[in-house]
């Protein structure tokens, strides 16, 4: 607390920078562009964890009658410009969330692009698409979406934080009202419409705000992709390389009695020092443990012939009996 109090004159400046930056998009001075077709951008103020990646799974089988494609950044890539992702694409080459996702639903032709407007003009021109999903644009302004949809972590609300660098947020939260859509994730499954109204309030948009709770699957071997079942007496070392791992461990601890906990940043990129050393401490362990990772982090793990790896996927759902309506979207 006492460094975030150190750092609030470098906040005031940077809510300052953003401010004025937005406020100049807002009256056109700064220039942005839209498209004739839909582009629905998901992202996020609160940077990290938010569990955009799962709500883009959700709009993709919400608009599954609907030829979608995907446009990203593709965070962590080594690559640079645009990139058509292909069955073959790695992580290091388009990011490991748009490798995710094109993993899953092959048929979905996903680019990445810093130069986000590039990425579009390809998938409405060469892929034919009829929809774009923008993923992680929200502060990408020279994008003009035609519908924004912004994600919150129940746990880590807006209210609560300062932009950087002494808090999470990459801008001032009065960047909600460009929201067309709200979505209030990672929420309890028995979240009550009472505290769901007061958060509402507490944000105080004029935009629906929909609430979500993610849920767990089937273990998945890396391998294979076949759905297993351990027994709960399996010694787990669990690895999480994402913004907020805590439900994922709390979630393997629930499901076994041995867990060891090893944390990494956001995206990371293992090394192969750190892989022999995540393969070795599962091999020392008494009766041998088998390695748990995010859906995110087994796009960049590769899979071990002398350990077991699987990943546990997520699965996002919208409370209180909502679907969000297709109306709503297009």
């Amino acid at each position: 607390m006492r460094i975030r109090l150190l750092l609030l004159p470098l906040t005031a400046i940077y809510a300052l920078v953003m401010a004025v930056r937005n406020r100049l998009y807002d009256k056109g001075m700064l220039r942005s562009r839209g498209f004739e077709k839909p582009v629905i951008c998901v992202g996020n103020i609160t940077v990290g964890g938010t569990g955009k990646t799962p709500f883009i799974e959700y709009l993709i089988n919400r608009l599954s009658s609907r030829k979608v494609g995907i446009v990203s950044r593709g965070y962590g890539r080594k690559t640079r410009g645009m990139v058509v992702g292909t069955a073959d694409s790695t992580a290091q080459e388009i990011g490991d969330e748009p490798q995710q996702i094109k993993k899953k639903y092959g048929k979905i032709p996903v680019v990445v692009a810093e130069d986000r407007n590039r990425g579009i003009d390809y998938l409405f021109a060469r892929a034919g698409v009829e929809i774009v999903l923008m993923d992680d644009g929200y502060q990408h302004r020279s994008t003009r979406a035609s519908k924004y949809i912004l994600i919150m972590d129940y746990a880590r609300p807006m209210w609560d934080d300062w932009t950087f660098p002494a808090g999470n947020m990459r801008e001032p939260w009065t960047g909600r009202h460009r929201a067309d859509i709200m979505v209030v994730n990672k929420c309890p499954a028995n979240l009550s419409e009472g505290e769901a109204e007061g958060i509402r309030k507490r944000l105080g948009v004029k935009c629906p705000v929909y609430f979500t709770s993610i849920s767990y699957g089937e273990l998945t071997e890396i391998s294979s992709g076949e759905e297993v079942t351990l027994g709960e007496e399996t010694r787990v070392v669990a690895i999480a390389g994402i913004g907020r791992p805590e439900p994922f461990f709390n979630e393997l601890h629930c499901r076994f009695g041995a867990v060891e906990e090893i944390k990494f940043a956001d995206h990371h990129s293992f090394s192969d020092s750190e892989i022999d050393s995540i393969r070795e401490l599962a091999l020392s362990q008494s009766g041998k443990s088998v390695v748990i990772m995010t859906e995110k982090d087994a796009m960049r793990f590769p899979a071990q012939k002398d350990i077991n790896c699987y990943y546990l996927p997520i699965k996002l759902k919208v409370l209180f009996g909502q679907e969000i309506e297709t109306d709503l979207l297009i």
